[in-house]
């Protein structure tokens, strides 16, 4: 008789852990977010520096792809979350974009992007179409992810 309700505790302890690690797998999937990709375009004065810095909505950046126009870079960096290039003093300006596929976590990807000198950037959401332009300086940007819209 011990050997039996032995067993069937036994059994009963697998069964609930094997419960709890399904149910964990499927918190953590549902918390890691939502694929959105997002293209920057750009047109930066050679032997400057563009940056941008991820700060709020973003879980992780998947691919990065750097198409360039014209010009040249002579230093690229792609991180977790954020990514910086130097255009090259020969060439002339760079012209390109950045596509990114990236996982969000809310209904807005919040950040900081700096452009140099004689340069702009527009950042726009592939999906939704929303896009916003800057100038030279630090500025920060709000675009939105899509996350959580009604779909009609």
């Amino acid at each position: 008789m011990y050997n039996i309700l032995r067993r069937s505790s036994t059994v009963a302890l697998i069964t609930a852990s094997l419960l709890a690690l399904v149910l964990a797998v499927g918190s953590a999937s549902a918390a890691s977010g939502t694929a959105v990709r997002f293209g920057w375009t750009m047109l930066v004065t050679p032997g400057h520096r563009l940056r941008v810095k991820y700060v709020s909505g973003l879980d992780r950046i998947q691919a990065s792809d750097l198409t360039a126009d014209s010009g040249a870079i002579t230093e690229a960096k792609f991180a977790s979350h954020d990514f910086e290039f130097v255009a090259a003093t020969v060439g002339g300006r760079f012209t390109g974009s950045v596509h990114q596929s990236v996982i969000v976590t809310s209904p807005k990807l919040q950040g900081s992007v700096t452009v140099p000198a004689d340069s702009d950037v527009t950042v726009r959401n592939l999906s939704t179409g929303e896009q916003h332009t800057f100038g030279p300086g630090q500025h920060p940007f709000s675009i939105g992810t899509g996350v959580g819209r009604a779909h009609r």
